[in-house]
This record gives C-alpha cells, sequence and structure tokens, in this order.
C-alpha cells in the first residue's frame, strides 16, 4: 500500500510554475466560465507550453484539440487545474495521479469551508494526492500565476486586461482575491511580479509551501504575503528561515487579529487563526516585517524593491523638507507619531542651505520655500548639502502636486538625478502626487515616492523595521528541551507550577 508523505515546505511547486504541458479539467468554450478562462489566459498571454482541454464531450475547446478524460492526452501534464464540481473533483484527481500529474490546482469549492461532508471529501484528495508523490495546491483557491513565463493557472480577473510586468516581487496568499488585487496593484504601480500562489484551504499547499517556492526562486527578490493563518508552524518557521538565508525579506499583511475577523476567518477557508501575539513573535524571530494595511504593504513592498537590502534605512532619524512651512509642521507631527525622530542639522549644514536658499528656515523640518525649485542649481546646492551632513539620516521631500507642472517637473527630475548619480548609497523619498510617467521616472531613479504624508510615515516606519530585522542574526533553531523534562510536570497545574518554579520562572 502507497503511504502518504507531506513534503517538505516548497517541494514539488516547480510543477505550478516551471510545468511544460498543462491540462484543464472541465474546459470549457465560455471563457466567462471557470473553466473556460485558464484556456484562454494561457492562449492570450502566449504560454509556449502544450494545453490539454479535458471534457467529456471531447472535440475542440477555444480551438483547441480536447480530450475526454487527462488519461487520453498525447503526454502526461505535469500540472492540471480542476474546474469542476467538489463532487466531481475526486475522480478527477484520482485520475491525474493514475497519469502521472505532479500537481493540481483545484479551484473548486465545496470543501472543508462548507462542513464535515465537503471536509470528508477534501481530505480523501489529500490521502490519493500525496500516496502519489502529486503536490495538491486549494481547494477553493485563485491558483498560480508564473508572469515570467506567462503560465497562468489561475482564473482571476486581476488579469483581465493584461499581465503584470515581469519583475521582482513574488506574491503568496491565503487569500485568492486579496493576492490577485496585490499583483494588480503593484503592476499599476509599475512594480514588476515574478509569482503569484493563492492556497485557499490549504488541504496540502500551504503558506508555508510559498514562501519557500519562492526564496528559492530565482526571480524573485522580495517576497509579499497575504496570511490569515498557520496550520504547521514547524513549516511556517522552516520556510522563513529560508527566505531569511536566502536574503528574500518577507513582509506580511498578517490578517484576523480580532475575535470577529478570526470569525470570518473559519468561514472563509476553514481555517482557525492562532494568538496574534505568537505570530508577532514569530515574525519577530525570523526578521519578517509584520504591515497592519493593505496600503502599507503595498508602499512598503514597493520602496523596499527600489532600494534593495542594501539601502534600506538604517536609524529612524529623518530630515524633512517642503516648501511649505504648514506641509512641514505636518509631515513632523506624522513621523514623530510614527516613531521616528527628526535631529537637528549641523552648523555648516544650515549655512549651505542658506546659500542656496537665503530665505529657508534651517530648522527640521527644513522650510526650503518656493525658491528651492526656482532653478535646478539650486535644488542641487540643497539636496547636497543636506545629503552630506553628518547626522546621515534620511532625506524626506515633499513636493505635493509640483510634477503637474512642466517647469517644476523639469528643475525637480534634473536634480533628482544628479543627487543620485553623485549620491548613490544615500537613502531619499518623495511625497508627492504626479502624473503615472513623472513618479515613473523618479521611481527609476531608485527613489520611492509615497502619496500621502501618513503614507510615508508609516512607509518610513516599516523600511526601518525591515532594516533593522535584516540585520538580525540569525535565530537559532529550536532543538527541544535543553534538560530533559519529568513527564509529572505534565500531568496536572501543581505539578507544571513546580517545575516553572524551580527553573526560576515566577509563578502566580
Amino acid at each position: 500500500m502507497l503511504t502518504q508523505v507531506h513534503a517538505a515546505p516548497g517541494e514539488g511547486l516547480d510543477a505550478f510554475f516551471k510545468a511544460r504541458a498543462v491540462a484543464v479539467v472541465g474546459a470549457s468554450d465560455d471563457i466567462t466560465k471557470i473553466g473556460g478562462r485558464p484556456v484562454q489566459l494561457l492562449r492570450k498571454y502566449g504560454w509556449a507550453g502544450a494545453i490539454y482541454p479535458i471534457n467529456p464531450k471531447g472535440g475542440t475547446i477555444q480551438g483547441l484539440q480536447a480530450y475526454a478524460s487527462i488519461l487520453d492526452t498525447p503526454s502526461a501534464p505535469e500540472l492540471a487545474i480542476l474546474a469542476v464540481p467538489a463532487q466531481a473533483a475526486l475522480q478527477a484527481v484520482r485520475d491525474c495521479a493514475s497519469r502521472g500529474v505532479r500537481g493540481v490546482i483545484v479551484l473548486s469549492s465545496g470543501f472543508a469551508e462548507a462542513g464535515t461532508e465537503g471536509a470528508a471529501l477534501q481530505a480523501e484528495m489529500v490521502r490519493v494526492a500525496r500516496s502519489h508523490g502529486m503536490r495538491l495546491l486549494g481547494p477553493n483557491c485563485l491558483g498560480t500565476v508564473n508572469v515570467v513565463d506567462r503560465l497562468v493557472g489561475s482564473f482571476s480577473i486581476a488579469l483581465e486586461q493584461s499581465l503584470p510586468p515581469a519583475g521582482q516581487v513574488g506574491i503568496v496568499s491565503q487569500s485568492g482575491n486579496i493576492g490577485s488585487f496585490t499583483m494588480r496593484n503593484m503592476a499599476e504601480r509599475g512594480m514588476g511580479v515574478s509569482r503569484f500562489i493563492a492556497t485557499g484551504n490549504e488541504a496540502d499547499v500551504d503558506v508555508a509551501d510559498g514562501i519557500a517556492a519562492l526564496a528559492r526562486d530565482a526571480d524573485t527578490r522580495i517576497i509579499l504575503c497575504c496570511m490569515e493563518t498557520c496550520r504547521d508552524a514547524g513549516r511556517l518557521a522552516f520556510a522563513l528561515d529560508l527566505a531569511r538565508a536566502r536574503n528574500k525579506p518577507v513582509i506580511v499583511l498578517k490578517i484576523g487579529a480580532t475575535e470577529q475577523g478570526q470569525a470570518a476567518a473559519a468561514s472563509h477557508t476553514g481555517a482557525l487563526t492562532g494568538s496574534d501575539a505568537v505570530f508577532d513573535a514569530v515574525f519577530r524571530r525570523y526578521g519578517v516585517l509584520r504591515v497592519r494595511s493593505f496600503e502599507n504593504l503595498l508602499n512598503v513592498g514597493h520602496a523596499a524593491v527600489l532600494l534593495g537590502t542594501q539601502r534600506l534605512p538604517s536609524t529612524n532619524a529623518v530630515t524633512l523638507v517642503a516648501a511649505s512651512g504648514g506641509f512641514g509642521i505636518m509631515m513632523a507631527d506624522a513621523m514623530v507619531e510614527a516613531g521616528m525622530t527628526l535631529p537637528q542639522l549641523t552648523d555648516s549644514t544650515k549655512a549651505l542651505i542658506r546659500e542656496a536658499v537665503p530665505t529657508a528656515g534651517t530648522n527640521n523640518p527644513v522650510d526650503a520655500s518656493a525658491q528651492m525649485s526656482a532653478r535646478p542649481d539650486i535644488l542641487l546646492k540643497m539636496l547636497t548639502a543636506l545629503q552630506e551632513d553628518e547626522g546621515g539620516s534620511t532625506l524626506v521631500l515633499l513636493l505635493a502636486l509640483s510634477l503637474y507642472n512642466p517647469r517644476l517637473r523639469g528643475t525637480y527630475m534634473e536634480a533628482l538625478a544628479k543627487i543620485r548619480a553623485s549620491h548613490p548609497d544615500r537613502l531619499m523619498i518623495l511625497i508627492s502626487q504626479g502624473p503615472p510617467d513623472a513618479v515613473a521616472e523618479i521611481n527609476a531613479l531608485g527613489i520611492p515616492v509615497f502619496p500621502s504624508i501618513p503614507a510615508a510615515a508609516t512607509g518610513m516606519a516599516g523600511l526601518v523595521r525591515l532594516g533593522q530585522l535584516t540585520s538580525l542574526p540569525v535565530a537559532p533553531a529550536y532543538a527541544g528541551p535543553v534538560d530533559k523534562v519529568d513527564a509529572a510536570v505534565f500531568r496536572n497545574e501543581f505539578h507544571a507550577k513546580k517545575a516553572l518554579a524551580a527553573a526560576g520562572i515566577s509563578v502566580p
């Protein structure tokens, strides 16, 4: 009898991202149906591999030869995408296992999240998959996308108009919609995506698998994770440790912090959530940055890609610059509330600022007045003085709406390009709204642009924390208790407290 083995985190996921042939079970000519979408998207975006539509009627589907069963395909596909009702999914999984498929994506819902009958069906699918060494993603998931190779195993509407540009951001999410929303928003910011994986019910492949696979992926440089819960602490710790060893920063949006949110998570994917404080402790131990909002996930993730691990801020000190005293006050309030400090500039720096902009106020925040943007050379002289200040703080420059003005845009672009060339290792961020092409031009210089003062404040705090976490020494692996524990310790509360007291730990 074949035995079930739960693969190590990330093992076997090449079937989802590097398949040479894909079968779509439940394929349809109707591109509005779940069974029609993967076939359409694979063809629309020019994936180079073989596509095998599977439908009992055979014939042709979307112009491709269809097969009545996956057992009839010309070759065994590495990946199968199941878009069939829950009651038909088990037999489809059995057929895939018999055919030698290496990975199965179950898009269908109606399993553990739907009750005991669905949970039993899900458990049997897992038993079949594991007994054949086949990885199973889902059920109740949005699948995977390899953006670099244009391999789409999903029906996400985030892919309706276009694929994201290929890039270095890997996304793993337990929620398909949150994950695909992240993918679309990163694309709209001009940031490329490498891989996307939504794990759904996590019957087999879980969030740890996704993190571990992205940590090993050569195309991925930073990992964004949307997490509701953790089903196996050891697997998650292994994956986070691997990402840290591979120098791949992990930024997590952990949802389900309240009782109401945890109850919603249980009905969403059948997940039971754990203590929020425990998650925080694990994230700290393994150098993971936790963010508290979707906007912060995008903002910090975007900035971290632009900066790379070598240019993350080393301190929480910021020097604030604006052409308006009022904006400067707002920046100071937001930054201090976010945990940043505003050191004073040296006398020599203040003198250089006044040489460039005689009307400037030289405290921090610097009130540079509108004169700073009169000419590129004036702005460059002021920025140079600030970047060479011996305090070494991060320069935060507010442009408000200046990028919408062609003359001001030209002034800023010229000065920013020159200051980046002369001070490539110094960190600067901008707060501005403007035409997308102008923001993209600034991003191309390696300068993050935040859309508002609050976003910049929380974003800077996140970048500082990420810099601190990535520089921490590697956490030692847990190898069990140092001293053997007497079994009596676990008998009741009295013996447990007695053992804790003997170890020097205060007990009530």
